[in-house]
Order: structure tokens, then sequence, then C-alpha cells
């Protein structure tokens, strides 16, 4: 388990994410998460030095993901967000083996579909087109 921690004055990043409790004298909001022993996706990349990942271990992250990001529209939300170092990994509860699957995290900036913030919701440099020409983010612009 992992604990995301702010006090109230400085959480606007996880107000979306987390209930407020009291704790002492003061109002924080604490999110509980599960903890990722796998560390990132954007981790996992950066130490292959380059040498990219084995073909199963990317089929089963990509498999993950998709299945995370339809669960996401289901509901009517789009991530916004999404790449590398938002993609958590936590070991596979089909396998003993010490494999992990892919989990996505991070929902700071996250939207309901057919909501307009005026400005982009994403990392610039990962941006889908449609979000620049169009300055939409619907759910095609998670994929």
């Amino acid at each position: 388990m992992a604990v995301k921690s702010a006090e109230v004055s400085d959480s606007e990043s996880i107000r979306h994410e987390a209930e407020s409790e009291e704790g002492g004298d003061h109002m924080v909001y604490n999110l509980l998460l599960e903890f990722a022993s796998g560390g990132t996706l954007g981790d996992l990349i950066e130490k292959s030095n380059g040498h990219g990942l084995p073909e199963a271990e990317v089929r089963r992250y990509t498999r993950s993901i998709l299945e995370g990001i339809k669960h996401i529209h289901k509901f009517d939300y789009v991530h916004c967000d999404l790449k590398p170092e938002n993609i958590l990994l936590v070991p596979n509860p089909a396998t003993s083996t010490g494999s992990f699957v892919a989990k996505i995290s991070d929902f700071g900036l996250a939207k309901k579909t057919k909501e307009n913030y005026g400005q982009w919701r994403d990392t610039p440099t990962h941006l889908s087109p449609e979000a620049l020409n169009d300055s939409e983010q619907e759910p095609p612009s998670d994929i």
C-alpha cells in the first residue's frame, strides 16, 4: 500500500482522486494506492537501455492497458494523460513467476466525456492529433 497525502491548501492535484479525512489539527487528503512493486512502464523502458522489451511482455502490457482504457471509457471518462510514466506494473495475480501486469494511474487530468475545459488536459508531447487540431479530447484521444 502506498499513500499520497497533501494538505488541503496544497491538494489541488489529488482532489479529484480522494475524499478528505481529518488528520491531527489540520485537514489533509489521503489517497490510499496499491503499491506497484514493478515501478512504471516508463522505468522499465528506460532500464532496457534502448534494447526494447520482449514481445510477450509488450503484448501482456498492451492487453492490460486496453482493458483499462475500455473500462474508463465505459464510465464516460477520458484519461487525458496516458504515457509510460502513468502505467504502473503490479504483480500478476494469475502467476507466481514474478511477472507483472499494467495498470493505468494518475487520473488527475481525467475528464467526463463531452466536457470542454477550454484547454488541453495532457502532457503536451503526448497529445493526440485531434486534441491538437480540433481541441477535442474524447475517448479516441486516449489511444
